[in-house]
Protein backbone atom coordinates (compact mmCIF):
# COMPACT_ATOMS: atom_id res chain seq x y z
CA UNK A 1 0.00 0.00 0.00
CA UNK A 2 0.99 3.68 -0.77
CA UNK A 3 2.64 5.59 2.42
CA UNK A 4 1.57 9.25 2.64
CA UNK A 5 4.87 11.38 3.01
CA UNK A 6 6.34 12.55 6.30
CA UNK A 7 8.12 15.54 4.64
CA UNK A 8 7.00 18.34 2.37
CA UNK A 9 8.59 17.34 -1.27
CA UNK A 10 8.53 21.35 -2.72
CA UNK A 11 7.24 24.56 -1.77
CA UNK A 12 3.96 24.53 -1.29
CA UNK A 13 3.16 20.92 -0.74
CA UNK A 14 1.93 19.76 2.98
CA UNK A 15 2.21 16.42 3.69
CA UNK A 16 -1.48 14.73 4.95
CA UNK A 17 -0.62 15.40 9.11
CA UNK A 18 0.33 19.52 7.94
CA UNK A 19 -2.73 19.48 5.89
CA UNK A 20 -4.85 18.08 8.99
CA UNK A 21 -2.87 20.40 11.54
CA UNK A 22 -3.16 23.31 9.76
CA UNK A 23 -7.57 22.86 8.73
CA UNK A 24 -7.97 22.44 12.52
CA UNK A 25 -6.15 25.69 13.38
CA UNK A 26 -8.13 27.26 10.27
CA UNK A 27 -4.79 28.41 9.11
CA UNK A 28 -5.28 27.56 5.58
CA UNK A 29 -3.25 30.17 2.89
CA UNK A 30 -4.83 32.74 1.75
CA UNK A 31 -4.77 32.29 -2.28
CA UNK A 32 -5.35 35.71 -4.62
CA UNK A 33 -8.59 36.08 -6.36
CA UNK A 34 -7.90 38.17 -9.91
CA UNK A 35 -9.94 41.18 -10.81
CA UNK A 36 -13.44 40.46 -12.78
CA UNK A 37 -14.31 43.46 -14.94
CA UNK A 38 -15.68 43.80 -18.25
CA UNK A 39 -15.37 46.55 -21.38
CA UNK A 40 -13.63 47.34 -24.17
CA UNK A 41 -12.22 44.29 -26.41
CA UNK A 42 -10.94 41.84 -23.70
CA UNK A 43 -8.23 39.74 -24.87
CA UNK A 44 -6.25 37.42 -22.46
CA UNK A 45 -2.18 37.17 -23.02
CA UNK A 46 -0.07 35.18 -21.08
CA UNK A 47 -0.66 36.06 -17.10
CA UNK A 48 -2.54 39.06 -18.35
CA UNK A 49 -6.41 40.53 -19.28
CA UNK A 50 -6.61 43.32 -21.28
CA UNK A 51 -9.25 45.27 -21.84
CA UNK A 52 -8.72 47.76 -25.25
CA UNK A 53 -10.71 50.91 -25.65
CA UNK A 54 -10.80 52.85 -28.72
CA UNK A 55 -14.33 54.65 -28.42
CA UNK A 56 -15.37 56.10 -24.97
CA UNK A 57 -17.07 53.59 -22.83
CA UNK A 58 -17.55 51.87 -19.39
CA UNK A 59 -14.82 49.97 -17.34
CA UNK A 60 -17.21 47.86 -15.52
CA UNK A 61 -15.44 45.73 -12.01
CA UNK A 62 -17.80 43.68 -10.70
CA UNK A 63 -15.09 42.06 -8.36
CA UNK A 64 -11.89 44.16 -7.37
CA UNK A 65 -10.37 40.58 -6.11
CA UNK A 66 -6.98 40.34 -3.80
CA UNK A 67 -5.52 43.26 -4.48
CA UNK A 68 -7.12 45.58 -7.13
CA UNK A 69 -4.11 46.36 -8.84
CA UNK A 70 -4.67 47.00 -12.92
CA UNK A 71 -1.74 48.86 -14.72
CA UNK A 72 -3.14 51.52 -17.84
CA UNK A 73 -1.96 53.28 -20.81
CA UNK A 74 -3.87 56.38 -21.07
CA UNK A 75 -3.06 58.32 -24.89
CA UNK A 76 -4.59 61.68 -25.96
CA UNK A 77 -5.72 62.22 -29.65
CA UNK A 78 -2.95 63.57 -32.10
CA UNK A 79 -3.10 67.04 -33.54
CA UNK A 80 -3.54 67.51 -37.08
CA UNK A 81 -0.64 69.49 -39.46
CA UNK A 82 -1.77 72.70 -41.12
CA UNK A 83 -2.34 73.18 -44.71
CA UNK A 84 0.64 75.10 -47.09
CA UNK A 85 0.53 78.81 -47.63
CA UNK A 86 -1.51 79.14 -51.41
CA UNK A 87 0.73 82.96 -51.83
CA UNK A 88 4.30 81.71 -51.23
CA UNK A 89 6.65 79.77 -53.58
CA UNK A 90 7.89 77.36 -51.16
CA UNK A 91 6.68 76.57 -47.64
CA UNK A 92 6.30 73.85 -45.01
CA UNK A 93 3.07 73.39 -42.16
CA UNK A 94 4.10 71.79 -38.75
CA UNK A 95 3.44 68.59 -38.12
CA UNK A 96 1.24 67.62 -35.34
CA UNK A 97 1.94 66.62 -32.14
CA UNK A 98 1.01 63.57 -30.32
CA UNK A 99 -1.29 63.30 -28.06
CA UNK A 100 0.12 62.89 -23.94
CA UNK A 101 1.31 59.31 -22.75
CA UNK A 102 0.06 58.52 -19.44
CA UNK A 103 1.07 54.87 -17.81
CA UNK A 104 0.98 53.98 -14.33
CA UNK A 105 -0.81 51.73 -11.66
CA UNK A 106 -4.00 51.98 -9.94
CA UNK A 107 -5.87 49.98 -7.62
CA UNK A 108 -9.54 49.62 -8.15
CA UNK A 109 -12.61 48.92 -6.41
CA UNK A 110 -16.07 47.26 -7.36
CA UNK A 111 -17.52 49.85 -9.30
CA UNK A 112 -17.82 51.55 -12.80
CA UNK A 113 -15.56 53.67 -14.43
CA UNK A 114 -16.11 55.96 -17.53
CA UNK A 115 -13.52 55.75 -20.09
CA UNK A 116 -13.56 58.80 -23.05
CA UNK A 117 -11.81 58.72 -25.47
CA UNK A 118 -10.09 61.88 -27.40
CA UNK A 119 -10.74 62.57 -31.11
CA UNK A 120 -7.40 63.34 -32.89
CA UNK A 121 -7.36 67.50 -34.12
CA UNK A 122 -8.20 67.74 -38.14
CA UNK A 123 -5.99 68.91 -40.58
CA UNK A 124 -5.69 72.56 -42.21
CA UNK A 125 -6.88 72.98 -45.78
CA UNK A 126 -4.83 75.73 -47.51
CA UNK A 127 -3.65 78.62 -45.80
CA UNK A 128 -5.50 77.27 -42.45
CA UNK A 129 -4.48 76.42 -39.14
CA UNK A 130 -5.04 72.71 -37.70
CA UNK A 131 -6.93 71.29 -34.71
CA UNK A 132 -5.83 70.37 -30.97
CA UNK A 133 -6.38 67.14 -30.63
CA UNK A 134 -8.81 66.16 -27.80
CA UNK A 135 -8.09 64.96 -23.74
CA UNK A 136 -8.40 60.95 -22.64
CA UNK A 137 -9.66 60.41 -19.53
CA UNK A 138 -10.89 57.47 -17.21
CA UNK A 139 -12.93 58.68 -14.37
CA UNK A 140 -12.28 58.73 -10.70
CA UNK A 141 -8.95 57.60 -11.23
CA UNK A 142 -6.95 61.22 -9.46
CA UNK A 143 -4.43 62.79 -12.00
CA UNK A 144 -4.97 59.88 -15.09
CA UNK A 145 -5.67 62.34 -18.04
CA UNK A 146 -4.03 62.32 -21.51
CA UNK A 147 -3.61 65.88 -23.27
CA UNK A 148 -4.51 66.43 -26.89
CA UNK A 149 -1.48 66.70 -29.07
CA UNK A 150 -1.12 70.39 -29.78
CA UNK A 151 -1.86 71.40 -33.51
CA UNK A 152 0.41 73.50 -36.20
CA UNK A 153 -0.50 76.92 -37.74
CA UNK A 154 -0.60 77.66 -41.09
CA UNK A 155 2.85 79.42 -42.48
CA UNK A 156 0.96 82.50 -43.79
CA UNK A 157 0.18 83.02 -40.19
CA UNK A 158 1.90 85.94 -38.41
CA UNK A 159 2.31 83.58 -35.72
CA UNK A 160 2.96 80.30 -36.89
CA UNK A 161 4.98 78.81 -33.83
CA UNK A 162 3.16 75.18 -32.78
CA UNK A 163 1.06 74.92 -30.09
CA UNK A 164 1.51 73.29 -27.37
CA UNK A 165 -0.70 69.66 -26.23
CA UNK A 166 0.40 66.06 -25.26
CA UNK A 167 3.20 66.72 -27.57
CA UNK A 168 3.64 69.99 -28.97
CA UNK A 169 2.68 70.63 -32.75
CA UNK A 170 6.00 71.90 -35.12
CA UNK A 171 6.60 75.08 -35.61
CA UNK A 172 5.48 76.42 -39.73
CA UNK A 173 7.85 77.91 -41.88
CA UNK A 174 7.69 81.92 -43.12
CA UNK A 175 8.14 83.45 -40.48
CA UNK A 176 10.30 80.05 -38.68
CA UNK A 177 7.81 79.14 -36.18
CA UNK A 178 8.80 78.03 -33.01
CA UNK A 179 7.92 74.32 -31.99
CA UNK A 180 4.93 74.00 -29.43
CA UNK A 181 5.27 72.86 -25.46
CA UNK A 182 4.62 70.51 -23.62
CA UNK A 183 1.38 70.71 -21.12
CA UNK A 184 2.16 68.21 -18.56
CA UNK A 185 6.10 67.62 -18.17
CA UNK A 186 6.80 63.68 -18.63
CA UNK A 187 4.11 62.98 -20.63
CA UNK A 188 5.37 64.18 -24.69
CA UNK A 189 7.96 66.32 -26.14
CA UNK A 190 7.74 69.54 -27.89
CA UNK A 191 7.69 69.87 -31.32
CA UNK A 192 10.48 70.72 -34.24
CA UNK A 193 11.59 74.21 -35.02
CA UNK A 194 10.12 75.70 -38.73
CA UNK A 195 13.18 76.42 -41.01
CA UNK A 196 12.20 80.33 -41.88
CA UNK A 197 10.82 80.58 -45.53
CA UNK A 198 10.42 76.94 -46.85
CA UNK A 199 9.79 74.05 -44.49
CA UNK A 200 8.12 72.62 -41.22
CA UNK A 201 8.89 71.26 -37.63
CA UNK A 202 8.22 67.68 -36.90
CA UNK A 203 5.51 67.37 -34.44
CA UNK A 204 6.73 66.28 -30.59
CA UNK A 205 6.08 62.22 -30.05
CA UNK A 206 6.01 60.64 -26.94
CA UNK A 207 9.69 59.06 -27.26
CA UNK A 208 11.54 62.04 -28.91
CA UNK A 209 11.02 66.01 -29.94
CA UNK A 210 10.55 67.01 -33.11
CA UNK A 211 12.54 67.80 -35.80
CA UNK A 212 13.70 71.19 -36.91
CA UNK A 213 14.90 71.11 -40.60
CA UNK A 214 18.50 71.20 -41.25
CA UNK A 215 19.32 74.39 -42.00
CA UNK A 216 17.24 77.96 -43.04
CA UNK A 217 16.32 77.74 -45.99
CA UNK A 218 15.95 74.14 -46.49
CA UNK A 219 13.00 72.47 -48.55
CA UNK A 220 12.86 69.18 -46.24
CA UNK A 221 10.99 69.07 -43.57
CA UNK A 222 11.63 67.71 -40.14
CA UNK A 223 10.64 64.20 -38.48
CA UNK A 224 7.69 63.73 -36.43
CA UNK A 225 8.93 62.36 -32.73
CA UNK A 226 9.63 59.21 -32.33
CA UNK A 227 6.89 57.16 -30.09
CA UNK A 228 6.85 54.76 -27.48
CA UNK A 229 6.29 50.60 -27.46
CA UNK A 230 4.03 50.02 -24.38
CA UNK A 231 5.22 47.64 -22.45
CA UNK A 232 7.68 46.26 -24.98
CA UNK A 233 4.58 44.74 -26.81
CA UNK A 234 5.51 45.39 -30.17
CA UNK A 235 3.18 48.54 -30.87
CA UNK A 236 4.39 51.84 -30.96
CA UNK A 237 1.78 55.02 -29.98
CA UNK A 238 2.13 58.53 -29.62
CA UNK A 239 4.58 59.55 -32.80
CA UNK A 240 4.99 62.91 -34.15
CA UNK A 241 3.49 64.21 -37.28
CA UNK A 242 6.56 65.13 -40.03
CA UNK A 243 6.92 68.84 -41.35
CA UNK A 244 6.35 69.57 -44.87
CA UNK A 245 8.81 70.54 -47.43
CA UNK A 246 9.16 71.50 -51.28
CA UNK A 247 11.35 68.97 -51.73
CA UNK A 248 10.69 66.22 -49.21
CA UNK A 249 7.75 65.85 -46.91
CA UNK A 250 9.40 64.14 -43.57
CA UNK A 251 8.03 61.37 -42.13
CA UNK A 252 5.83 60.36 -39.00
CA UNK A 253 7.33 59.30 -36.17
CA UNK A 254 7.62 55.74 -35.25
CA UNK A 255 5.92 55.36 -38.95
CA UNK A 256 2.56 55.84 -36.88
CA UNK A 257 2.61 59.52 -37.24
CA UNK A 258 1.23 61.38 -40.41
CA UNK A 259 3.87 62.52 -42.66
CA UNK A 260 4.05 65.37 -44.31
CA UNK A 261 3.41 66.42 -47.88
CA UNK A 262 6.14 67.38 -50.99
CA UNK A 263 4.33 69.24 -53.84
CA UNK A 264 7.08 68.95 -55.90
CA UNK A 265 6.53 65.22 -56.71
CA UNK A 266 3.04 65.56 -55.76
CA UNK A 267 2.94 63.48 -52.64
CA UNK A 268 -0.07 64.38 -49.99
CA UNK A 269 0.80 64.27 -46.69
CA UNK A 270 -0.77 61.21 -44.65
CA UNK A 271 -2.89 61.17 -41.02
CA UNK A 272 -1.94 59.59 -38.33
CA UNK A 273 -2.47 56.16 -37.43
CA UNK A 274 -5.76 54.95 -36.39
CA UNK A 275 -5.85 55.01 -32.56
CA UNK A 276 -2.54 55.59 -31.65
CA UNK A 277 -2.45 59.18 -30.80
CA UNK A 278 -0.30 60.31 -33.58
CA UNK A 279 -0.37 63.36 -34.84
CA UNK A 280 -0.91 64.42 -38.49
CA UNK A 281 1.15 65.23 -41.26
CA UNK A 282 1.48 68.53 -42.59
CA UNK A 283 0.59 70.47 -45.82
CA UNK A 284 2.96 72.40 -47.81
CA UNK A 285 3.36 74.27 -51.53
CA UNK A 286 5.46 75.26 -54.56
CA UNK A 287 4.79 77.39 -57.00
CA UNK A 288 7.03 78.44 -59.89
CA UNK A 289 6.58 79.24 -63.58
CA UNK A 290 5.26 75.73 -64.88
CA UNK A 291 2.90 74.85 -61.71
CA UNK A 292 1.34 75.74 -58.51
CA UNK A 293 0.26 73.26 -56.04
CA UNK A 294 -0.18 73.96 -51.96
CA UNK A 295 -1.42 70.81 -50.11
CA UNK A 296 -3.68 70.37 -47.02
CA UNK A 297 -2.14 68.99 -44.24
CA UNK A 298 -3.86 66.16 -42.14
CA UNK A 299 -5.69 64.71 -38.91
CA UNK A 300 -4.60 63.41 -36.08
CA UNK A 301 -4.99 60.23 -35.40
CA UNK A 302 -7.56 59.66 -32.19
CA UNK A 303 -6.20 57.93 -28.32
CA UNK A 304 -6.59 54.51 -26.52
CA UNK A 305 -6.89 53.73 -23.53
CA UNK A 306 -5.37 50.06 -22.45
CA UNK A 307 -6.37 48.35 -18.53
CA UNK A 308 -4.54 45.06 -17.53
CA UNK A 309 -4.33 43.20 -15.05
CA UNK A 310 -2.63 39.46 -13.87
CA UNK A 311 -5.38 36.81 -13.85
Amino acid sequence: PEVAPTSSSASGVWTLQEAAENQGAETWPDWETPVVASGGTITTVGDYKYHTFTSSSNFVVSDAGTSGAIEYLCLGGGGGGAGGNSGSSNSGAGGGGAGGFDDGTFTVTATTYTVTIGAGGGGGAANTDAASGNNTTISTISNVKAYGGGASRAPASANADGLAGGSGGGGSSEYGGTGGGVTLAGKGNVGGNGAQTTAGGGGGGAGSAGTTPAFIGSNNGGAGGTGLNWKSLGTFYAGGGGGGGRNAGASGGSSIGGNGSQPEYNQASTAGATNRGSGGGAGSSWDNSARSITQAGSAGSSGIVIIRYEV
